[in-house]
């Protein structure tokens, strides 16, 4: 039983055989280089570099609190004004503060009148003695 092999499949094994000869080949040609010797790096001093180091001490002098609010100073507001009656608690207002209570509500600047969600900081200008805050309306303009 002799079996002849078809062109096809003797071309085939040819190319398989062409491949691997062309593996075997490039991996035979694949050297490994020389190991190369490197003098080793001069070792760091690790105190010397901590005494390097720099001790930040905040100074606070002539610096801002960030804690504390731009607008300083009394701020006027409506407290529990109640006066005590014969034991109990009421709250009639004196003229005096139902006057003081009439000034807030009415506003007196045209800044004043614009709802304050409506702004916009844009800038802190800090002076000698004040700061002052720059801010803009939705339309653009500036207070």
């Amino acid at each position: 039983m002799n079996k002849k092999l078809s062109r096809s499949s003797k071309s085939a094994f040819k190319g398989i055989i062409a491949i691997i000869f062309v593996l075997i080949s490039a991996v035979s040609s694949y050297s490994m280089t020389d190991v190369v010797f490197k003098e080793a790096r001069p070792e760091k001093d690790l105190a010397e570099k901590k005494n390097e180091e720099a001790v930040y001490v905040y100074n606070p002098a002539g610096k801002t609190d960030p804690f504390e609010p731009f607008i300083a100073g009394e701020e006027k507001g409506v407290k529990d004004f109640k006066t005590e009656k014969g034991g109990e608690k009421s709250t009639l207002l004196s003229p005096e503060i139902e006057a003081l209570l009439n000034e807030l509500k009415r506003p007196q600047t045209e800044l004043q009148r614009i709802e304050i969600s409506s702004l916009t900081l844009t800038s802190i200008i800090k002076g000698e003695e004040k700061v002052w805050a720059m801010v803009s309306d939705t339309k653009g303009r500036g207070y």
